[in-house]
This record gives structure tokens, sequence and C-alpha cells, in this order.
């Protein structure tokens, strides 16, 4: 490891062949795919390791040089070890936060220059960070701190002798670790609750299983493992070889599963819902973290991060490259399921949201690889539902998605103002409509509240619980059937808030109202026009036949 310092991080296809990035677009990896990404990922640890120090130089942190120089020897004894430390997750997320920030927090990089010294068998000292009492030792664990300082001196002597942290001699609490094995296939995971660098937004405060907690997580890992292994062998495989480390997030976190750029390995995921949801969660994750990689490789767009592109699986506006992470993890879950379950309502929804997106990323602003992608998507997509028309779950799944799709729109798609006051001079003076508005994507805040969605769901997963609970107002009628009254309902709240957007859409879905459901967002902005003219507000439905032409 020299200490020469790189500070550009070239993006570059050198490390992947034509064949490999079409398997990884097909689907679940061996082995040996995973390792030429874990390759490429520690080459980039390694750069930005370089980027850190030259950074160190020029804020003046010199002590940096040290810790580089511990790491350099450690790599000549045991590169091995070297890697396995650097390509922690949690340092992965600690390193991109300090570049991140321009700041070079070199105790940190003294703890990870120490774990590599330590699993080299060198001997040492090194000042290092305290956090909530705790000096941490990346893969390696953690040791009290006797005092109350921010920082403590770190001493390894080496094979057999004990380690002391200022002066004081002090046992290892080491990182809890979990195996999990079936029909041949071995996951073999840190289970991370405590390292401070394991969140991967921010810091974390350490946040330990109890036993019975860790127990019970530990379970319904072996049970989806058992699973995965049974029913989804190629996705069991790609895990076993790319799956380092868990974090476990608390059950009211509202999160079921995160990944990070930075964090290589790993998945954040809670132990809530049942074996084969956990197994899901597993799978989709890692699709993200293969993606990531590639993404470090192979560019699929010529776009800018723009955040103006729509994810049926998201309420939010999303940039090409987080559309096309949804393409790919998405149809790794609908295989899951279509394995775990055929003709589940799972897999006909997330089905169907994929031909959506498909349909909203085109070939816009695509690379050769990225058309590759999107194409390898498509024919994994077509293989495992060839006729969607044909699910029992076509109609409630075709409904949801055009009311997510209709919400979306309004909430974020909003139409030139002077193309508006155009349709509202054509409204009042009787005329056809003489245009189609320019329109722009913008992230807003506004809350489109509707219990459609869930009141579907529920009528397709339990419908006898469903006719069985009594339920009042237009979602509830919608989600009956009942067109007529929910239609009124609509109309009602219209009445009294013409800038309800799930009105609006939902008067689209009852009334049988294309152009509520196709613009929305028109409707209610020439709507609004009208209204702060002074002239009667227009009639709803009118306004939508006229819109559609």
């Amino acid at each position: 490891m020299s200490s020469e310092t790189t500070t550009a991080e070239p993006r570059t296809r050198a490390h992947l062949s034509d064949a490999d990035f079409d398997l990884i677009c097909a689907g679940p990896v061996d082995a040996r795919v995973m390792g030429v990404l874990h390759r490429a990922q520690y080459g980039r640890r390694r750069l930005a390791l370089r980027t850190l120090l030259e950074v160190a130089r020029r804020t003046g942190a010199h002590d940096a040089e040290l810790a580089w120089e511990v790491l350099a020897e450690a790599e000549r004894r045991d590169p091995a070890s070297v890697e396995d430390v650097l390509m922690a997750p949690a340092v992965g997320t600690w390193l991109a936060r300090a570049l991140r920030r321009g700041v070079a927090r070199v105790g940190v990089l003294h703890a990870v220059a120490a774990a590599a010294a330590m699993r080299a068998g060198m001997a040492g000292r090194l000042v290092v960070p305290v956090s909530h009492d705790v000096v941490t030792v990346p893969t390696i664990g953690q040791y009290a701190a006797p005092g109350e300082a921010p920082t403590a001196e770190l001493g390894f002597g080496g094979p057999g002798e004990p380690v002391r942290v200022d002066g004081v001699a002090v046992g290892l609490r080491p990182f809890r670790r979990h195996r999990s094995e079936a029909g041949g296939l071995v996951l073999d995971v840190t289970v991370d609750d405590v390292d401070p660098h394991r969140g991967f937004v921010e810091p974390a405060s350490p946040d330990p299983l109890d036993p019975a907690e860790h127990g019970r997580w530990c379970d319904l890992l072996d049970e989806a493992w058992a699973l995965l292994v049974e029913r989804h062998t190629g996705y069991a495989v790609e895990l076993s070889a790319g799956l380092t480390s868990l974090v476990p997030l608390p059950a009211g976190s509202g999160v079921v599963g995160a990944s990070s750029a930075s964090a290589f390995g790993a998945v954040a995921l809670s132990a809530v819902g049942s074996a084969a949801e956990f197994a899901e969660t597993l799978v989709h994750e890692i699709q993200h973290s293969k993606l990531n990689a590639v993404l470090d490789l192979v560019r699929l767009h010529d776009e800018d991060g723009a955040k103006c592109h729509y994810a049926p699986w998201r309420d939010d506006p999303r940039p090409l490259t987080g559309v096309l992470h949804g393409l790919y993890a998405f149809t790794g879950v609908v295989e899951f399921w279509q394995a775990q379950s055929p003709g589940s309502f799972a897999a006909a929804l997330r089905a169907r949201q994929l031909r959506l997106a498909l349909a909203e990323v085109g070939t816009r602003r695509l690379t050769g690889e990225g058309r590759r992608f999107v194409a390898a998507v498509a024919r994994r997509l077509a293989a495992l539902e060839p006729d969607p028309a044909a699910s029992p779950h076509a109609g409630v799944v075709d409904r949801i998605t055009a009311d997510h799709r209709a919400a979306w729109r309004v909430r974020h798609v909003r139409p030139h103002p002077a193309d508006v006051a155009a349709l509202a001079d054509d409204w009042l003076a009787g005329r056809a409509r003489s245009t189609r508005p320019r329109a722009e994507v913008v992230a807003t805040g506004e809350r489109v509240s509707t219990d459609r969605a869930a009141l579907l769901r529920a009528r397709a997963l339990t419908p006898e619980r469903f006719a069985a609970t009594p339920r009042t107002g237009p979602d509830a009628a919608y989600a009956r059937d009942d067109l007529v009254t929910a239609g009124a309902g609509y109309l009602d709240r219209l009445r009294a808030d013409p800038e309800d957007g799930a009105a609006w859409v939902g008067l689209g879905l009852a009334g049988g109202a294309p152009a509520l459901l196709d613009e929305p967002h028109v409707a209610r902005a020439v709507h609004r026009e009208v209204r702060r003219r002074g002239a009667p507000a227009p009639d709803p439905l009118p306004l939508a036949r006229w819109l559609a032409g």
C-alpha cells in the first residue's frame, strides 16, 4: 500500500467484462462474479483511502501518515486481513462520510490501521476514538475505555499479548456473528448492532439486541436461509458469496430493509413478518448492493441526477438511477414470489409496477449498456408473466397502480402557468382546448391521503374479513365497486376543498374520467385559475370530459 496519493476515482469497464455484465443483468450470479464485484469495490476503497490521506495532508492532520504506514506494513505481512478490514461495511460508511464532508477524521483511520495490525500479528500503539465509552476496532470488536476522554491510546502487543487502553489491560467484546447452513450452503455474517459507523446515513448509537431478541433474530435468519437454499438457490448462492454484515433495525423504525453504495455486502433489516418476507428483503437488498457495485464500473445513462422520474413503488420523484435500481431489485422480488407463491398478489403488483417503470424509462438518455440492462429486465419480466391479464389479481392491481400514478402526478407535476391561463381562456369562451400544457416535475410535501389502495389490497387478500368490516366514505364505496356513491362522495369533497388531490384522482377512478387520471394536475390547475378570475367554479366531471377533448 503505497503512500502516493491518487485523488481521482475514474469510472472504468476494465474490471467487468461484457459477459459478466450480461450475467449480472440476467439475475442472480455465482461466487466468481460476486468476487469480481468485491475486488472492484476493494480497488475503489483503496483509492478513497488515498484521497482521505490527501485531505488529511491539506488540513494538517499529519498523524494520518502514521496510520498509513501501519496499514502498509500490515498489508506487507497479511494482505488478506487488510482487505478484510478495509472492506468491512462500517469502514466504507465512515470513509464515505469523511470524504463527503471533506474532513479527515483520522482517529477512525487509526482504528482501521489498528485492526489491520492486530490481525497481522503486529505490535504497536495508536490513538483511537472513544465513542459511547468503548473503542471500536473494525472486524474485531470493542474494548471498554477506562476514562471519559474522546480518544484513548490502544496498545497491542502481538499474538498472546493483552490489549491495553490507556495502559489498562482490557477484555474484548467481539462482534457477534451468525452462521446459517442448509443444503451445503453457508451464510456467515456479522450481526452488527454496536459499531457506531454501521448506520448508512449517519453514525448510530449502539443498540445491542438482548439475548432473547438476538435468539429470535437468528432463528428467523435460519428459517429464511433454509427457504432460500431450498426454493431460491441462485439467490442463496450470491448471498452466500456477497453478504457479510446484517444490521438489525428496530421493529418500529418503519424501514423493512436498506442497503448503501458505501457498504458493499451489508444489509440493514428488521426482523418483522415471516421467514419468507425476511428472505425477500435479503434478495431485494443484495440486488441493490450488486447494482451499486456495477454502477461504479459501468455508465448506464447520461442524465445528471435530476429527480424527475416516476417510480411506481415510490411516492416521490426519483433520479433515473433510482428507477433503474428499482427495476433491477424488484425484478428479483417478482422472481422470488413467483417461485415462492406462484400467482400471488405481491408478484402481480410488483410485475405491473415494473411494466409501468419500463415504459417510463424507455431508452431515453440510456447508454448502450443501459439499453442492454433494461432489455434484460424486460426479458426476465416477460418470462415470469407472459400474460399479465391472466392473473387473478390483474383487475385490482391495475386499479391500485392507476391510482398511484395519478396521485403522483397531481402532487408533483406542475403545468406551466401560461398554458393553464390559455386553457382557462378556452373553457370560459366555450371552445375546445387549444394546448397540452408544458409541465415540470417538482418534488413537493403535499399529502394525497387515501385508503383506496389499502382497501383494495384487503379485499384481494382477505375478502371475507373485508366484507364483514363496516366502512364508510367514498374510498370504501370505491373499494366495494359502488362507483355512484364513491363519485358523489368525491364531488362533495371537491366542493368543500377544490385543492383535494386525492378527491380529484378518486373522481377519475370512480367516474370513468380518464383525463383525471392522465392529467389530474391540469384539471386542478384550470379549476383554480377559473376560480381565481371570479368565474363560477367548473363542475369537475364536465371539465374532465372537456379536457379529454
